[in-house]
């Protein structure tokens, strides 16, 4: 019998203290197989001082390999922490990490742990309200839903001090009201999260002493001159949530027109078509644009870098068009907000936007009028760019997007000065990701290492460009480039259907390897011919596109050539 209890996994925390439990269900995902980032992360924790009235439990699984420690690919395995070294307790049949039923019957072992205080953290990728977390390699990007991680949570029956998303975009109203039954607080990004995730060197002592505040603190520290989010919610006050957005959703029913634009102008994140119709947006932001106080005082706590100081803490999920409404509605968590959603859509006019003259040559310059009713209803208006010179065999490539237009009430003139960003001297296709007084991000689609990737990069007003990093095709997280890293630059096919890298619809520009010195720049496209094709978006989602406008840039002015239908 004393064999058999030896035998057994220590149940009961360690004392000094007020005794304290951390469970981590860490999903590897592509980003410990192909990088190893949950395995530097665990390394942290095994350098780290552990606490004496700390006890952590890990759960590991989701990914095709593991970089250290004999972790299994093919098994589910709990361990302690220990010593500086992984303990292992138990390992269990391979299953999906984005399962109910998994993420349950983790909790449910671990509620045999003696602890006054239990927190979680999931790891991995994040895709916010509708997408979820943890999306399992092995099982073919399965992901636990905010419906899901209610579930297991309810069974399981534990109550958490903090609930923590290591992962992107999952900062989110939806999952404060999923979490708020069951914890005191949550710590996740709103944002994409550098791939190195959380500091977990003193993550440990902040867990055991309850110092939330200082994981917000070290991760500002970890991840200094980058973009990143992080935030603090206390899941007690979501009843100050919940009449926040209900007093925003009633700014916008009492006068639609305050609404036009206002999705545009506010901070948002994510990685849905990368930009210019994004669902996720900053609650403070939109708030500020629609003139409404917030009045969430003491309920978020957040640190921001760079482009993100300002970011609140907390987004909102607002539908890009009627389909993401049908998409989110099943995991909204707020009655009222999905009301309001609802009727938002239905009450939409049959055409939002309209063409008083889609497109003329106004003293030399491509000029589209609308009908000045549509103002009530535009959010947001760009123009494509063609490479005229480069249609061979049906098809022409694309450099990118832009949004300068010299506009006057509802007259949008073309302003296409035939400058464009390029890479050490590579042209770049770039779409702006967001644009926001003081600078614009921009995404670009090139090869890193070979590998189908985008560059994000930040363009301030006073002209400074700076790169942000990749996100690599199907990934959340942003990599940093490294020295010797190659990357090929590439223009778009624009008749192709589809993903771009999927459809292979690309021709390289041009590869360069990247060294400290690599730099992004603005300068003159080549002289030639180029197509400007101006699209309008309503607050509805729906696309609205102008004649096409043919141009010819001669290095140094552009001339207006010729305005075509279609």
């Amino acid at each position: 019998m004393l064999l058999l209890l030896l035998a057994l996994p220590v149940l009961s925390a360690c004392t000094g203290g007020e005794s304290a439990l951390l469970l981590i269900y860490m999903c590897g995902s592509d980003l410990e197989s192909e990088h190893g980032y949950a395995s530097a992360n665990i390394e942290e924790m095994l350098s780290a001082k552990l606490p004496r009235n700390l006890e952590v439990v890990l759960q590991t699984g989701g990914a095709e390999r593991w970089h250290s420690h004999g972790i299994p690919a093919d098994s589910l395995c709990r361990y302690t922490v220990e010593d500086g070294e992984l303990r292992l307790l138990e390992r269990l049949p391979s299953a999906s990490m984005g399962e109910e039923d998994t993420l349950a019957s983790f909790l449910t072992f671990a509620a045999n742990y003696e602890a006054e205080n239990v927190s979680l953290i999931l790891w991995d990728h994040g895709g916010g309200s509708v997408a979820g977390v943890c999306a399992d390699e092995l099982f073919g990007g399965d992901a636990l839903t905010l419906r899901e991680l209610d579930a297991a949570l309810t069974r399981a029956g534990l109550h958490f001090e903090m609930v923590g998303l290591d992962a992107c975009l999952m900062a989110t109203y939806d999952t404060a009201l999923a979490l708020a039954p069951h914890a005191d607080r949550m710590i996740a990004s709103q944002d994409l999260e550098p791939a190195e995730g959380w500091d977990y060197s003193s993550l440990l002592s902040a867990v055991a002493q309850e110092d939330y505040g200082d994981i917000l603190a070290a991760y500002a520290e970890k991840h200094s001159g980058k973009p990143y989010t992080l935030s603090l919610t206390d899941l007690t006050r979501t009843d100050a949530l919940t009449a926040a957005v209900g007093e925003l959703g009633e700014a916008v029913k009492r006068d639609l027109a305050s609404f036009s634009g206002v999705m545009d102008a506010s901070m948002k994140f994510g990685t849905q078509e990368l930009g210019v119709r994004n669902s996720m947006a900053d609650l403070g932001s939109i708030a500020e644009n629609l003139g409404v106080p917030l009045g969430l005082a003491g309920v978020l706590e957040s640190v921001g870098g760079a482009s993100r100081a300002s970011a609140s803490g907390l987004s909102i999920y607002f539908p890009c068009d009627g389909q993401d409404l049908q998409a989110y509605a099943p995991v909204c968590m707020d009655e009222r907000y999905r009301a309001f959603l609802e009727d938002y859509y239905s009450v939409a006019p049959a055409e939002p936007v309209s063409f008083l003259d889609r497109g003329s040559d106004l003293n030399g310059r491509y000029t589209v009028i609308l009908q000045p009713e549509s103002l009530n209803y535009l959010q947001s208006a760009y123009y494509d760019v063609h490479i005229a010179d480069q249609v061979s065999e049906g098809k022409m490539y694309s450099i990118g997007c832009d949004k300068e237009f010299d506009v006057s009430n509802a007259v949008y003139t073309v302003r296409f000065d035939g400058v464009w960003a390029y890479f050490d001297g590579n042209l770049l296709h770039c779409s702006i990701y967001e644009r926001r007084e003081g600078y614009t991000r921009y995404f670009a689609p090139v090869l890193v290492n070979g590998a189908p990737a985008h560059l994000l990069f930040t363009y301030s007003d006073g002209g400074g460009i700076r790169i942000e990093g990749y996100l690599e095709h199907g990934s959340s997280r942003i990599a940093p480039l490294t020295y010797g890293s190659t990357i090929t630059t590439l223009y778009a096919d624009v008749s192709a259907d589809g993903d771009l890298f999927e459809s292979g619809a690309y021709v390289e520009e041009g590869t360069l390897e990247y060294n400290p010195s690599s730099a992004i720049a603005i300068a003159a496209l080549p002289a030639g011919y180029y197509q400007i094709v101006p699209h309008f978006v309503d607050i509805y989602g729906n696309i609205y596109t102008a004649y096409t406008a043919l141009y010819y840039f001669d290095g140094t002015a552009s001339r207006l050539i010729d305005i075509t239908a279609g």
